[in-house]
């Protein structure tokens, strides 16, 4: 660092202290920092003991949240948007630290921007996150586009009127007669899209981006079945005398009265199907496995073997709640994740893949704080057009 560079950076060190930063500010104190001798300087120049405790103390520990929160509390920012950290590195780097701190104060300072798909941010093109939007296909094949639809009555399938309403596609039966054939929609979810869906029966339905979901309008007979492909949370309805099913990659998921997950895309080497509440019968090769609430059967899609653990469930279905959390994820399948929320394409390049992660991404925020915290990890993730790169440093 020259002597320029740190005179500079002992000027926005003071403006740090008083979270008193212009974009371009925050910015700047971004790439000085990542300069050899910065962090000295900065450690130098805390005056803020909560924050000199967390530099030195955050590790893989859950406590590092609470103490990361203390920080963001006494500078005043909206709730934190990112918590990355590399498995490998065996604790955060302090420089990440100042990284969430500088995007915070980034957010914080234009989040009353535009909310378009594509957006200018640093001088060069940045990708707003995924929001609610699906394309729904009826029994005759023509397909409605529901992002901008208004609320109200949009179809009706047979016996059944399509509303959308708060967000949600509902169908609701009528009183008329059932008609003797089935009648089959399906709701699809692009990259980048993620929306809500109501069964006739009252089920409720969460489809992640990149998903699809097959169902009969009207549910008779004995059973209840849908097919899904990618990513749903099911809050089923349960009734004893016809039990619901969803067919997925070759198993049948049966419900015993529940709420679960089942993540089944293709580029993923397992099928999970993790359990919240009430019980289900994971059915593959002919035979059953129940499962109990906080257990997460994972089903190989080679060996059709099937794995039961006990995880923490809240970690399976954040995504239904606005947030990617990753424990030991592998960098492969934290970058899919990415690529299907923010519409983009990743190629990896070089021998990476053990790389794992742990944390929070909020998925309300921009890629370009994704891409900052993957280069504060140890992991060069350039966006070229509509492509990332990510290497290793």
């Amino acid at each position: 660092m020259t002597e320029q560079q740190q005179s500079r950076l002992e000027e926005l060190l003071k403006q740090y202290e008083t979270n008193d930063f212009s974009i371009e500010e925050a910015l700047e104190f971004h790439e000085l920092l990542r300069l050899e001798g910065a962090m000295k300087l900065f450690h130098s120049f805390s005056t803020n003991s909560e924050a000199e405790t967390a530099l030195h103390n955050i590790n893989v520990t859950p406590n590092w949240k609470k103490v990361w929160e203390n920080v963001r509390l006494k500078a005043g920012l909206r709730k934190q948007r990112i918590d990355l950290y590399n498995f490998r590195l065996g604790k955060i780097a302090a420089v990440f630290l100042v990284l969430i701190l500088v995007s915070a104060i980034i957010y914080h300072k234009t989040q009353q921007k535009s909310n378009s798909s594509t957006v200018v941010s640093n001088n060069i093109e940045d990708v707003a996150p995924g929001h609610n939007g699906a394309v729904l296909t009826l029994s005759d094949g023509s397909q409605i586009i529901i992002d901008s639809l208004g609320n109200g009555s949009i179809a009706k399938q047979g016996v059944t009127n399509i509303i959308k309403q708060n967000g949600e596609l509902v169908y609701q039966p009528t009183i008329e007669k059932q008609p003797t054939a089935m009648v089959y929609n399906t709701m699809s979810t692009p990259r980048g899209r993620q929306f809500r869906l109501v069964l006739p029966d009252g089920t409720k339905v969460w489809l992640n981006a990149s998903s699809s979901i097959t169902y009969p309008t009207t549910f008779s007979g004995k059973e209840r079945t849908v097919t899904i492909s990618g990513e749903a949370y099911f809050e089923v309805v349960h009734n004893k005398a016809m039990p619901f099913k969803v067919e997925v990659g070759g198993e049948t998921v049966e419900d015993l009265g529940t709420h679960f997950n089942i993540m089944a895309y293709p580029e993923e080497k397992v099928i999970t199907t993790t359990l919240l509440e009430g019980s289900i019968n994971l059915i593959s090769n002919g035979s059953g496995q129940i499962l109990k609430p906080g257990q997460q059967a994972r089903l190989n899609k080679v060996s059709r073997n099937i794995t039961l653990q006990e995880i923490d469930t809240s970690q399976a279905v954040a995504w239904v709640h606005g947030q990617i959390v990753l424990d030991n994820t592998p960098i492969a399948m934290l970058m899919h994740q990415i690529s299907r929320w923010y519409n983009v394409d990743v190629e990896i390049e070089g021998n990476i893949s053990q790389r794992q992660f742990g944390g929070t991404i909020d998925r309300n925020v921009n890629l370009s704080y994704v891409l900052d915290a993957l280069e504060a990890n140890g992991i060069n993730a350039k966006l070229i057009g509509n492509k990332i790169i990510v290497s290793a440093k």
